[in-house]
């Protein structure tokens, strides 16, 4: 007994002896997963676990001549799709940092490692020999000792299986292209040669331009995708345009004293629609109607302040609450952006919970109010429909009063939501179109059934920061930053810490009216003009996949600067809560359609405006004998127009369990 034990001990001491000393084999890719793919510079193993000759990345051969042990590049094609193949590589665009620019398309093989790697993968792969650029030619083919995920040089994405590139690219008028239908644009990564064709805006290619220079078709600036190929006879990298999100055109209505900036949006012009007068001042009157008609007055006003007093006095009197209790209305009910039929937005502030509690626990707090709120007003005739919503992103209870019909929704402590709601305010004072527009895009949306963001769409919030977002860029700009911050302390503009985040705006519309007047030149637009120009703005000229729709700042800010996935996902931000997107719950197949909302309308109304308006408007007059134009104006408001381009195709996605033609005109 005491042998076996002896030599039970021995062979432990072995196996702990072979492994102290043994060394690890150069073919460590074939670990696992996990352990092997790491975020550069973040989270992969300490530079101790690197072997001490490649730390500086770059040595010296014998020649003389800079060699590598690491390379950055971009996975093209895994070899996952090459599995029966015996050489089993991946294609692997290789990027040389010190020129910013690609180098070749080389191989790569990892013995069924990279296959787990999809296409687009920015990796740093480090070699156990070192190689030179120079060197680097099509389809050489590499061992790698170790792979690691990498930081994106260049916004990548995959359009049809093939991997593309996201680049701003300038026209080049000193460049002649042999080819006289095509002209140069110049990029980070090369000179592109693109056909006017695919230069011209969709819609001026289907309408035509009255305008007597096609030069003004062509934009100076132009946002793209372009994937990279090797021609065989050269041998030499090449890019080819894959598609063109935005396009930039000489800049008008400039002044000399205009507000510097950094975003391309505010420091190029936008290409105008082409809509005659006429049309576009019978379609702003058709906005302005709908506006006045549908608009909160008055009399809705004091009856919601009434309600909003006596149901304050029901809970105080009925509930343990302490006395600076109070409910307060946000929303659309005070934003100046809801109708008579919206439904009233009430938050219960000042409940004595300590905002400093962990999360889960003030979730649970608001949560015991509700509950009680919820069992109080179960108990009154006046109230019904009473649900609460305790799985929300903002626990809220719902119930309706029966004697003034109105739809309420309660809250608990949600003061960020106050804030919002002034700041829009503040923007809807600011300039008379904002509050007609931000009900004729949310008439739009509800027509079409692209606002509910239960079914994987849009809110009406969202609409209504993509509207702010669009007029604060376009040319000249319509509303300012009103979030935007000085270094001298500003007693209107003061900085407060609300459920974790900094909030401020400031609230002196004379003061900014003045400062913002004096820096642009007056926009003098049309409703229809900047309504049209809104739909056109997301469907035609947004950049979807790089772009974040916000209102905080002006400047370039995208997603790779938010530290957010790089998809192709529409992303609003919330002026505020900087970590909530107004919308992460949007579905792929309902963004497509909600461009198609935004497109058809537009060549709809384009169309509308060549049959019933003349575009030769020399003598500003319509002929006598056609009596189309008052029939008309006469017959068709802003909803029937807008419903007769609705798209007829609906692909829509919608959660398990909620009807798909359940359709409310507007509220």
């Amino acid at each position: 007994m005491i042998i076996f034990y002896i030599l039970k001990m021995f062979n432990n001491y072995t196996r702990l002896f072979a492994r102290f000393f043994s060394t690890r084999p150069t073919t460590s890719l074939l670990c696992s997963l996990k352990e092997e793919f790491k975020i550069d510079g973040k989270s992969h193993r300490p530079r101790s676990s690197i072997p001490a000759e490649i730390n500086g990345n770059t040595l010296s051969g014998n020649e003389g001549e800079p060699f590598t042990r690491s390379l950055v590049g971009v996975i093209l094609k895994n070899s996952l799709e090459e599995a029966f193949n015996k050489s089993n590589c991946a294609e692997f665009l290789v990027y040389q940092n010190n020129k910013a620019s690609f180098n070749t398309i080389i191989r790569l093989r990892a013995d069924g490692m990279l296959s787990c790697v999809p296409p687009g993968s920015w990796l740093r792969v480090i070699l156990t020999n070192p190689v030179n650029y120079n060197s680097l030619k099509l389809n050489t083919i590499l061992v790698p000792k170790k792979v690691v995920f990498c930081q994106h040089r260049i916004l990548t994405s995959c359009f049809d299986g093939k991997v593309s590139f996201f680049v701003t690219a300038t026209l080049r008028r000193d460049i002649i292209s042999e080819d006289k239908n095509k002209l140069v644009y110049h990029s980070r990564l090369c000179n592109l040669f693109i056909d006017k064709e695919e230069l011209i805006d969709p819609l001026i290619k289907m309408f035509g331009n009255n305008s007597e220079k096609e030069e003004n078709d062509i934009p100076i600036k132009i946002r793209l995708w372009c994937f990279p190929f090797i021609q065989n006879n050269n041998c030499q990298l090449e890019f080819k345009l894959k598609q063109i999100d935005e396009r930039y055109y000489a800049k008008i209505n400039s002044t000399e004293n205009e507000e510097e900036s950094n975003d391309e949006n505010s420091n190029i012009g936008e290409q105008q629609l082409l809509f005659s007068t006429n049309f576009c001042n019978w379609f702003s009157e058709c906005i302005e109607r709908f506006y006045i008609k549908n608009k909160m007055n008055n009399d809705k006003k004091i009856k919601m302040d009434k309600f909003v007093n006596l149901l304050n006095k029901k809970l105080k009197n009925n509930l343990d609450l302490p006395n600076e209790a109070k409910l307060i209305l946000f929303g659309s009910a005070i934003s100046g952006f809801g109708s008579n039929d919206c439904d009233l937005d009430i938050c219960l502030i000042n409940c004595g919970i300590d905002s400093s509690l962990n999360p889960s626990i003030f979730i649970d707090i608001r949560l015991n109010i509700l509950t009680e709120i919820g069992s109080l007003l179960r108990k009154d005739d006046e109230f019904g429909e009473v649900i609460l919503l305790r799985h929300a992103r903002t626990p809220i209870l719902k119930f309706k009063h029966l004697p003034t019909n109105f739809n309420c929704d309660i809250c608990i402590e949600h003061q960020l939501a106050i804030h919002n709601s002034e700041l829009l305010k503040l923007y809807q004072e600011f300039d008379e179109r904002v509050a007609p527009l931000g009900f004729a895009i949310k008439c739009w949306a509800k027509l079409y059934g692209i606002n509910d963001a239960s079914k994987g769409s849009i809110s009406s919030y969202a609409y209504i920061i993509m509207l702010i977002y669009y007029l604060q860029r376009c040319s000249p700009p319509i509303l300012p930053f009103l979030q935007t911050r000085k270094k001298k302390k500003n007693n209107n503009s003061s900085l407060k810490i609300v459920e974790g985040w900094k909030v401020y705006y400031t609230k002196d519309i004379n003061l900014i009216k003045q400062k913002f007047q004096s820096k642009f030149t007056p926009n003098k637009q049309t409703l229809a003009e900047l309504f049209l120009n809104f739909l056109h703005f997301y469907g035609y000229k947004f950049c979807i996949h790089s772009n974040i729709v916000q209102i905080r700042v002006n400047g370039i800010y995208d997603k790779i600067q938010a530290k957010v996935p790089i998809k192709r996902r529409i992303y609003v931000e919330d002026p505020f809560d900087l970590n909530h997107n107004l919308t992460a719950g949007v579905y792929s197949e309902n963004l497509n359609y909600f461009i198609k909302c935004c497109q058809k309308p537009i060549i709809g109304l384009r169309q509308l405006d060549k049959e019933i308006f003349s575009l030769n408007e020399v003598n500003d007059q319509i002929s006598s004998d056609n009596n189309k134009l008052q029939k008309e104006k006469l017959k068709m408001d802003f909803t029937s127009i807008i419903s007769m381009y609705r798209p007829t195709e609906k692909n829509q996605k919608y959660p398990r369990g909620i009807p798909t033609n359940t359709l409310v005109l507007f509220s």
